[in-house]
């Protein structure tokens, strides 16, 4: 009979896990009141989803401006080489006789 318990020290150890119970339970009320609530959060979300796709659109209509930049700098480029290659081509025969 000296193993068992008393009721006295059954009912202060149940008090005393109790407690703990109670410590950890304020501990994790104090934690979910720091967190938004689920309509809070769902309307971030909305939010961030939309930026990302804004995002996304504004790449490719970058990627696409580019396309068209690089379309523009050829030409460009072919319109300059098809001139240079004109006077060459209009001082040579200048110089023959022929133009």
């Amino acid at each position: 009979m000296a193993d068992e318990p008393t009721p006295w020290e059954l009912k202060r150890n149940y008090d005393s896990l109790r407690a703990d119970m109670r410590d950890g339970f304020n501990q994790i009320n104090a934690r979910l009141d720091k967190m938004p609530s689920s309509e809070v959060f769902t309307a971030l979300l909305g939010e961030l989803q939309r930026r990302v796709n804004d995002v996304e659109k504004d790449v490719a209509n970058d990627q696409e401006s580019r396309k068209a930049d690089r379309r523009l700098v050829v030409g460009a480029l072919l319109a300059g080489g098809v001139a240079i290659l004109t006077q060459i081509i209009t001082s040579v025969l200048a110089a023959r006789g022929l133009g």
